[in-house]
């Protein structure tokens, strides 16, 4: 187990926050800006704790410069020794934890376990899209609705999804980034007479939608038009064949000149200027934090018309909407931008609206949660 952060014997009552892995996805670097965010604030009393042995070197060094307590257990994904509970178990104690707020179903699981210890303890989970529960087995759904005291939903979607689910002890805390991490380049569109197109998700194409955009693009080749498509996102065990299919798809498309595939990137803040328009092509999206980022660097948005991605675009007010799985659809917006028949999106008018989604408001809305959660003790935060 190691650590970073200062203790004390006589800490004040903690919030524990629990998550899987640290590789680089959305809930990883949403953690570590709130880690950020949080550290620079003197009354914090919040204790970060990296379950499992995934974990990127960039993030990681990020939390350990944050300021907070910050351990890496290091377990092996799937491993049933205790041990690793029994370090936890040290942490949770040495922090007289109050509150622990998980990011996955995993983390879920463990800080249920230390409720059976300290039945006073409260549970939050972040629900961060819209297919979370759909796997839960019947008893795993009904422990969810008894010992989680409360839902995080990342959108108003995401609540509803919920409230579906027949989890009704739920709130809405919209997602943030770091605004001033991005902004936009030098580069005009089509500078150069190309077309300069980025996706970033993970490579899971029936979720993520990657192979609806391949197709549009293909209908953009057989038009003469000139482009370039970089898919930035990470390859994963629990879905080892949509990189494969989309490689796959890629040659059989012809389209190997034009798309590349970036893997996983820690600098896409410094990468996306350099592109003209973002994709995203979901089949499902609880919310679409990349959006923002798309947009807070000048980016032409296209997006599914789904009610994560709407609630923040509008109906094409900051960005274009399509039709979920219809490459008819994206091309015909794609095509519209080639051909420069738009009107141009007022700057201004998109950082106003984004400014809303500062990583600073959704860290003064934990707070606050954590704040009622342990001064309301047993009557509840809802």
């Amino acid at each position: 187990m190691s650590v970073r952060g200062t203790i004390t014997g006589h800490a004040a009552p903690g919030v524990l926050h629990l998550v899987s892995s640290l590789e680089i996805g959305g809930i990883e670097t949403l953690l570590t800006n709130f880690a950020e965010a949080t550290g620079r604030r003197a009354e914090n009393s919040i204790v970060i704790t990296i379950l499992n042995d995934k974990i990127d070197r960039g993030l990681s060094d990020r939390l350990e410069r944050c300021g907070l307590p910050v351990y890496f257990l290091r377990r092996p994904e799937g491993s049933k020794n205790p041990a690793y509970f029994l370090r936890l178990l040290r942490i949770f104690f040495r922090h007289r934890v109050k509150v622990i707020h998980a990011h996955d179903h995993g983390s879920k699981h463990f800080g249920m376990l230390c409720k059976a210890l300290r039945p006073s303890l409260k549970i939050l989970f972040s629900v961060h899209d819209r297919f979370l529960f759909d796997g839960l087995s019947s008893p795993k759904l009904y422990l969810h609705k008894r010992l989680v005291h409360c839902n995080i939903a990342i959108s108003r979607s995401v609540l509803s999804y919920c409230a579906e689910k027949g989890i009704h002890r739920a709130r809405v805390i919209p997602n943030g980034i770091k605004l001033d991490r991005f902004s936009k380049g030098t580069r005009t569109f089509m500078e150069d007479g190309v077309l300069r197109i980025v996706n970033v998700a993970r490579l899971t194409h029936e979720i993520k939608g990657q192979d609806v955009l391949l197709r549009a693009l293909a209908l953009l080749k057989e038009r003469g038009c000139l482009f370039r498509c970089d898919l930035i996102g990470g390859e994963y065990p629990y879905d080892p064949d949509s990189p494969v299919y989309l490689r796959e798809l890629t040659s059989q498309l012809g389209l190997t000149e034009e798309v590349a595939f970036l893997g996983n990137r820690p600098d896409v803040a410094d990468l996306l200027p350099g592109y003209d328009v973002f994709v995203l092509p979901s089949r499902t999206e609880g919310f679409g934090l990349v959006l923002l980022e798309a947009l807070a660097s000048g980016l032409m948005v296209l997006a599914s018309r789904l009610d994560g991605p709407q609630e923040i675009l509008g109906e094409d007010r900051l960005g274009w909407l399509f039709s979920p799985g219809n490459e008819w659809g994206l091309f015909e917006k794609l095509h519209r931008l080639y051909e420069k028949n738009y009107d141009i999106i007022n700057p201004d008018v998109i950082r106003q609206e984004i400014s809303r989604y500062d990583i600073e408001f959704m860290t003064n809305e934990y707070l606050d949660l954590y704040n009622e959660l342990m001064r309301n003790g047993k009557r509840g935060a809802l």
